[in-house]
């Protein structure tokens, strides 16, 4: 079911560097069920993301079930563009509020569209999508941990995209399944959460929607 449609155009002003072709297309925000979640998993997640941060199709296929993942897909007529991950603990599920949050699981903009401000775009959807809880958490490889000078440049260029976007660093960071992480917010209906107030969130979080091969996760 498509459930949002959107335009991009010029009045982005300068952020967007693109095409009058780009500026102006449309995209359609498509809330997929399993047997998609399956295809796109198959098709496209197994390209965008390492296997070690993959979470296995069966876990999140549980977890669709059970009401506690939505995956919306992005596209310019039918033509997949983008998608996004979104899981939330059970008491999220149970009962929303605004003092509640989901966490962006996944986020990927096909690799030839990037940096042209879909991923922007995108992100800017997501705060609807999730209505009404009041918190998006994010998690970002540290840049304090890189073991490269290009690994460390990579990481702050994705921190600056969400900080470009109103998405505030918590203080609050995690290790997970031995990768070390920061927890931003992006809170467009409620105060951005305090360190303390992270911290409770995605301990809830880790507790359900990470798969039981993963080593434990550490919150900080």
């Amino acid at each position: 079911m498509i459930t949002t449609i959107g335009y991009l155009f010029s009045s982005f002003g300068s952020e967007l560097d693109m095409s009058e072709v780009l500026r102006c297309v449309m995209l359609q925000t498509r809330a997929i069920g399993i047997l998609e979640a399956e295809d796109l998993y198959d098709n496209f997640m197994k390209e965008d993301f390492p296997e070690e941060e993959l979470k296995p199709f069966s876990f999140l296929q549980d977890m669709i079930r059970n009401g506690q993942c939505r995956i919306f897909t992005f596209l310019d007529h039918h033509k997949l563009v983008g998608y996004a991950v979104l899981t939330a603990d059970s008491s999220a599920e149970e009962a929303p509020s605004p003092s509640k949050a989901a966490l962006l699981d996944y986020l990927a903009v096909r690799g030839n569209l990037r940096n042209h401000g879909i991923g922007s775009w995108v992100l800017r959807q997501l705060p609807e999508l999730i209505s009404p809880l009041g918190h998006l958490l994010i998690e970002i490889e540290d840049p304090d941990y890189a073991e490269t000078d290009a690994e460390r440049s990579n990481r702050n260029r994705r921190r600056h995209f969400y900080m470009k976007n109103n998405v505030q660093d918590t203080e609050a960071r995690t290790k997970v399944n031995g990768m070390n992480y920061r927890i931003l917010d992006l809170a467009a209906f409620a105060p951005v959460y305090n360190r303390s107030e992270a911290e409770d969130a995605i301990t809830r979080m880790y507790r359900e929607v990470l798969p039981e091969c993963w080593n434990e996760a550490e919150v900080h």
